[in-house]
């Protein structure tokens, strides 16, 4: 099949910026949500806890199938498409949890999120592959970190609007209705988004030997820039996700079990400031990374990430100067995870060429749900064991900083860089990144240029 051309490729690329945006609709007035939901129906730490490890192991491990399923669909694309749709209809069953006996809530709610999820990881090596291929190499930071941007405006402004209408109707008893309101634009905003999707092209994919997945992933293991790779996103994720379940349930719950007691307002506020955040770092480390290396913006962000639990302790004693600082904390943190989601996807692509794409991102997801699911796991284990008189919700952020700082100290000098880069230190890099320079003009651009076709065909891109 001839290279497409460059208007196709560029068409879609514009179209995949919109794509995200319905995405991230999806994840900001659904998603976000699902803790709070679940809260709202009675539910324990307990089951919170599973409700995110367990659909993140699930949807993991069905990537199993992943490359099959790519052949039975016969293209990325098609794949994508049905993993889509049916992700927007499992919003079904998550809202019918009003009509479930109470004692079957838990189960159904933890079952119908394993489907999202699992739908979502399913086509994520698949689309990864895709748009991988179209993106030539030198530009993806600056590429993904636009389209990323987008995506998180998206995101905090969905969030703000789901937040504002469960506060209406909670303030007038009616909290069902707002949840009934903000399931039902997820579920409109990813059936757009399917649309948005079919409209793309695809390009002819570099075909992958015909293996088992098992040997595809041991094959992976095998190369070690890749595995180290691997191991230290997934080893991250851990750490990560010993607190990470706890948040919303420390903001929501009632000063008695330990919370905080904040309104639906509060939570949308703090929680919608790290995705702001976001959307003004995202492409200051995009260029970051396509100048001085995805591995290095990478190894920074990992260790800003390492004290991000630490400013939940502040004393709720002072709830005033407590709300101040975890409002700048979560400035930080956007800043963090912006440079860390952007440079591992960018990361990962760089790492294999396009024949190995979908493998590889398989293997990530997978290793990444399994280490996900034991750092949930050991959540739970904390917040159960955790000593008296200490908050549970706070021990546990306590060890996720630690074992964050564990994480990083042991494993960043073990990646490489996979193309020639630039040179610079951590501290120029940070002080890069942050800071807005007069001589490179204002940086806050809420519309992104359009982006410019690639200059190369896919294969030539493919081989970094």
């Amino acid at each position: 099949m001839p290279t497409p051309p460059d208007d196709r490729v560029a068409r879609t690329l514009r179209l995949s910026v919109y794509d995200g945006v319905g995405y991230s609709v999806m994840v900001g007035a659904g998603e976000s949500y699902f803790v709070p939901w679940a809260i709202f129906l009675g539910a324990s730490n307990g089951v919170l806890g599973a409700l995110v490890a367990f659909p993140q192991l699930i949807g993991s491990l069905s990537q199993l199938a992943t490359e099959w399923l790519i052949r039975l669909a016969r293209s990325r694309r098609r794949l994508v498409l049905w993993c889509v749709s049916l992700q927007a209809l499992t919003f079904v069953p998550i809202f019918g949890l009003t009509w479930c006996p109470a004692h079957w809530r838990s189960a159904v709610l933890v079952t119908s999120v394993c489907a999202y999820w699992t739908f979502q990881l399913v086509a994520a090596p698949a689309w990864s592959s895709w748009l991988g291929d179209l993106v030539p190499s030198a530009h993806r930071g600056a590429y993904f970190g636009r389209r990323s941007r987008v995506m998180q405006l998206a995101t905090f402004g969905s969030m703000l609007l789901a937040g504002l209408a469960l506060t209406e109707f909670r303030d007038h008893r009616a909290a069902w209705w707002g949840f009934a309101a903000i399931f039902g634009l997820s579920l409109l905003a990813r059936l757009v988004s399917f649309a948005l999707l079919w409209m793309q092209h695809e390009s002819t994919a570099a075909t992958a030997p015909d293996q088992s997945a098992w040997l595809s992933l041991r094959r992976t293991f095998e190369n070690p820039p890749r595995r180290r790779l691997v191991l230290y996103l997934s080893s991250m994720s851990f750490a990560v996700y010993v607190a990470a379940p706890y948040f919303a349930p420390f903001m929501l719950r009632t000063r008695g079990g330990g919370g905080l007691a904040w309104s639906y307002a509060t939570f949308t506020l703090v929680t919608g400031i790290a995705v702001l955040s976001k959307f003004v770092f995202l492409p200051l480390w995009g260029r970051a990374a396509d100048r001085f290396g995805a591995r290095r913006c990478l190894v920074l962000s990992g260790w800003l990430i390492v004290a991000l639990p630490l400013p939940w302790l502040v004393p709720a004693t002072w709830p005033k100067a407590q709300l101040v600082v975890l409002l700048l904390a979560q400035v930080w943190s956007g800043l963090a995870w912006a440079g860390h989601e952007l440079c591992s996807f960018t990361f990962l692509l760089e790492s294999a060429p396009a024949a190995e794409r979908t493998r590889l991102a398989a293997a990530m997801s997978m290793a990444n749900g399994i280490m996900l699911f034991a750092g949930a796991s050991l959540g739970a284990l904390l917040v159960k064991l955790a000593p008296l008189g200490l908050n549970p919700f706070l021990f546990v952020f306590c060890a996720s900083s630690a074992l964050r700082l564990l994480v990083v100290a042991m494993q960043v000098r073990q990646l490489s860089e996979v193309r020639p880069m630039e040179p610079i230190s951590y501290g120029s890099l940070l002080f890069r990144v942050v800071s807005v320079r007069p001589q490179a003009g204002a940086v806050l651009r809420f519309f992104p240029p359009r982006p410019r076709p690639p200059t190369t065909t896919p294969s030539d891109s493919s081989s970094s």
